[in-house]
């Protein structure tokens, strides 16, 4: 939503929650081989996405009300017919609030910045780049955490110190013990 309204054109300071909406009539999500993918106009996208003109403009967006219930009911109509597993901060609070398990991701922020500068750019951050994506991000943190907070029931999982694989294999574990109980 934020990457259409982008595409709008206009200063963020001049976006409003109907001319966000109004970019959002151009955002689908279609199922892929693994995940759903986000298409902005009818193409794909994910990359555009982790960019850095979108992720510094999605608190402004996430702060309008009308806006959060847009991609609420988008994302929920959307899991209504398929497993899904959903990732964002209010995941577990807000969208599916009656899900089986709910996992809180956290990890420091230097070590977030350098998975996320390796995946953006495919090679290991210089230290000036890790500072500089380590500052964003606890900045990002810091307004985020005035809108989200993790479900009373979330299991919290600290990944500063684990592999993705390892990750994934506990959440595995945590969701078959579920299923079982």
């Amino acid at each position: 939503m934020t990457a259409a309204r982008i595409r709008s054109g206009g200063e963020p300071d001049g976006w409003t929650e109907r001319s966000v909406l109004e970019a959002a009539e151009r955002v689908t999500l279609a199922p892929g081989a693994t995940t759903f993918v986000a298409h902005v106009d009818g193409a794909a996208c994910e990359d555009e996405l982790r960019g850095d003109d979108v992720t510094s403009l999605v608190s402004l967006v996430a702060k309008m009300p009308h806006v959060r219930q847009w991609v609420n009911r988008t994302l929920q109509a959307t899991a209504a017919s398929h497993a899904v597993i959903a990732d964002g901060r209010d995941m577990g609070t807000t969208v599916f609030p009656d899900a089986t398990l709910k996992v809180w991701l956290v990890a420091i922020a230097g070590e977030r910045a350098r998975r996320r500068l390796l995946q953006r750019t495919g090679r290991a951050p210089t230290p000036a780049e890790l500072h500089t994506e380590t500052a964003d991000l606890e900045a990002r943190d810091r307004k985020d955490s005035e809108q989200t907070r993790p479900a009373a029931d979330a299991v919290w999982l600290d990944t500063s110190g684990i592999t993705q694989l390892e990750q994934v294999a506990q959440v595995v574990a945590w969701a078959r013990e579920r299923q079982h109980a």
